[in-house]
């Protein structure tokens, strides 16, 4: 019988239930029987126990059986025989440590009633031995019947968007994870987390994705056939500890309780020690990566939350054999593989986990210096090989295919992040144009030719978001939340009518300024200790005029990213925005084009990061199948706008005079603050 855990597909849970099957204390005893129904399936006959209102499923025999629904469901074990008549269902507390200790491939119920089948890359139910990685198939679909498939997973839910190669959307779905954001208390267990953790079910990924894909392709009318690629896109730094065979620590019953064996979604702030040590042993070091980072890392980072495990939970550190984003994690499911040819992303890599193609991770020394134990981690517990977002990781494997209603062997694409994937769905193939993804905060991306060090960069990574170009990475922490902040304070219901009285005034609001560091300061200074600050008010100013001065504030903030990049190097010809705020903020969009002196085109794709995955799923397929001769040309294929011509904001050359003293009235300001903030952390003499 199998060593390896399994874990059932999860579920919402009902009220007053525990979120996890293995933990689970309420549920109920019996010794009753249950009829049975035997059905065919992979490895032999399963079971299906059923009752009247409950949820069930297939499995294998010789593994789990489940009865009952949601989270008051039981997992028993079945015997291996085609003659079962009845089954009994054992007392649950001697079941409970059963259950957890197998892993096998659950046959599942999905959308519609069709049999899903799920099992994580590294184990093969029939074998018990590592599975082999899928090679990709060729297709003979013609590129006018293809359709590329793009995954976005988000914070609270994952995206699945069939597109043909001409950038025709074909169907959308959208599926909720059942445990969306955990950070209150952890599954199974019911302990309180920290107020700065943030966690995330491995298994919500998958069943998620799976629904959602089904659901996609019922609604495009699409045979799994036509889709002749899989791009992904994930969160950022979203990650966790893993066995070699590919199972979450989390999913082990060793470690169920633990919460640092949860993956660690992107917003998990538990890591700010660990965050200020690296970069002071960085400093002290000299070390020459910390230069592609603006001279600091991210308290959100890869190597922070892997040493907050390691320094408030040994035995979790000890037990992981991998450490990985989740992007990849997710991927490697769907190819398969042994753990030292999982496929790892450049992107993720190089954003969050301090990688570059010339050297590598940090080296052995410089984590030493973190952590005894911390020498080795990337030679011991970070296998894989590297691939840039669009290169293909390898085809659909059997089991995923099953469960994501797919065929074998469908090329699927490196992983990418998911604001990442914003360039190449908004149509941005070639180098210099500067990508505004603009939402609650602003990621704000560009390609090029150049490999230029610009201080206060989130990142620099050469095949960071597409093959053959450097991508830098800058932002602002606070943009749309800003607003909303902005306006909930000043007491106002809605953005309606004190956007009116705003759009009213003139450039410089009537001499009121703003500093737009609400949540700190991401790009040039990379300093989230940072506050912002409003100057120049009098008693003849009224709530228009803060809600403009921030609104220009934030435009001085991407007014001094442009001018930090084109200082250093790298130049900026064309600006595209995406995302959710430039389609619902038009005089934050013209403020920003006055301010730049330069128009803004504003892409009309309302699932950018979704289309980009696509893409790079299209990419994946090859040139065989798409007829695509280079990146360029899936980008102006898939990614031009189709039946919506994209609204461009003109400058308006006298607010663009007007903005100068603005930006330097902006700057200067910025100065006394961060001056303001050293001689406040300084030591200062007693006064009698």
């Amino acid at each position: 019988m199998s060593k390896t855990p399994h874990i059932p597909t999860p579920r919402k849970p009902s009220a007053g239930e525990a979120a996890c099957p293995v933990n689970n204390t309420k549920t109920r005893e019996t010794n009753s029987p249950l009829p049975l129904q035997r059905r065919r399936g992979d490895g032999g006959t399963a079971v299906k126990l059923s009752q009247a209102g409950s949820g069930v499923a297939f499995l294998p025999p010789r593994h789990l059986i489940k009865w009952g629904g949601g989270y008051g469901e039981r997992w028993c074990l079945a015997e291996q025989t085609r003659t079962v008549r009845h089954f009994h269902i054992a007392k649950w507390s001697t079941v409970q440590s059963q259950a957890a200790s197998l892993f096998s491939n659950l046959m599942a119920v999905g959308d519609g009633g069709e049999d899903d089948n799920s099992s994580f890359s590294g184990m093969s139910s029939a074998t018990q031995k590592p599975a082999k990685r899928s090679s990709a198939i060729t297709r003979s679909t013609s590129p006018k019947h293809s359709i590329s498939l793009g995954l976005d997973f988000g914070t609270e839910s994952v995206r699945a968007l069939l597109v043909d190669l001409k950038g025709i959307e074909r169907a959308s779905a959208v599926v909720a994870f059942p445990h969306g954001q955990i950070t209150r208390k952890l599954p199974g267990t019911g302990e309180d987390l920290p107020h700065n953790f943030a966690l995330q079910h491995p298994l919500d990924w998958i069943d998620s994705a799976a629904r959602a894909v089904r659901r996609a392709l019922k609604s495009a009318k699409c045979a799994p056939e036509s889709v002749i690629g899989i791009g992904v896109d994930f969160t950022s730094c979203t990650m966790l500890p893993a066995l070699a065979d590919g199972t979450p620590l989390c999913c082990t019953e060793k470690f169920a309780g633990e919460k640092f064996a949860w993956p660690k979604l992107w917003k998990h702030h538990g890591a700010k020690t660990q965050t200020d040590r690296i970069n002071e042993v960085a400093r002290l070091r000299k070390e020459p990566w910390l230069a592609r980072y603006g001279g600091i890392i991210g308290l959100e980072w890869f190597f922070p939350k892997v040493l907050e495990t390691l320094e408030n939970s040994p035995r979790v550190y000890a037990a992981t054999e991998v450490w990985l984003e989740a992007g990849d994690w997710f991927v490697w499911q769907l190819v398969g593989g042994p753990a030292s040819q999982l496929p790892r992303s450049t992107c993720q890599a190089g954003y969050k986990g301090m990688w570059s193609r010339k050297d590598g991770f940090p080296s052995p020394a410089f984590f030493k210096a973190l952590h005894p134990l911390l020498e080795n981690v990337v030679g011991e517990k970070m296998p894989g090989h590297f691939l840039a977002p669009g290169e293909p990781a390898g085809g659909l494997r059997l089991a995923m295919a099953k469960r994501l209603g797919l065929q074998a062997g469908t090329p699927v694409s490196a992983a990418i992040i998911d604001a990442h994937a914003g360039v190449p769905g908004a149509g941005a193939s070639e180098p210099g144009t500067l990508v505004m993804v603009m939402g609650t905060s602003s990621c704000h991306m560009l390609n090029s030719a150049a490999n230029q060090r610009v201080p206060g960069v989130a990142g620099l990574v050469e095949d960071g978001i597409l093959p053959g170009l450097f991508g830098y990475e800058t932002g602002q922490a606070a943009v749309g939340d800003a607003f909303d902040w902005c306006r909930r304070t000043l007491g106002q219901r809605d953005f309606a009518a004190l956007t009116a009285k705003a759009s009213a005034l003139p450039a410089g609001a009537q001499g009121v300024r703003c500093i737009d560091w609400m949540n700190g300061c991401r790009t040039p200074l990379m300093d989230g200790s940072l506050s912002g600050a409003f100057c120049g008010l009098t008693l003849n100013h009224g709530p228009e005029h803060l809600f403009r001065a921030l609104l220009e504030g934030s435009a001085c903030g991407l007014r001094w990213i442009v001018d930090q990049l084109q200082e250093h190097g790298v130049e900026v010809k064309r600006y595209v925005a995406t995302g959710g705020l430039p389609h619902h903020n038009p005089l934050f969009l013209q403020i920003c084009a006055d301010m730049l002196g330069k128009p803004i085109t504003i892409h009309p794709c309302k699932h950018g990061p979704a289309l980009g995955a696509a893409i790079l799923g299209a990419l994946a397929a090859g040139s065989s199948v798409t007829g695509f001769k280079s990146v360029g040309a899936a980008i102006r294929s898939m990614a031009q706008p189709k039946s919506l011509k994209p609204q461009v904001v003109i400058p308006r050359r006298v607010e663009t005079t007007n903005y100068d003293s603005v930006y330097a009235d902006y700057r200067q300001l910025a100065d006394a603050l961060v001056a303001l903030k050293s001689s406040s952390n300084s030591p200062r003499r007693k006064t009698k």
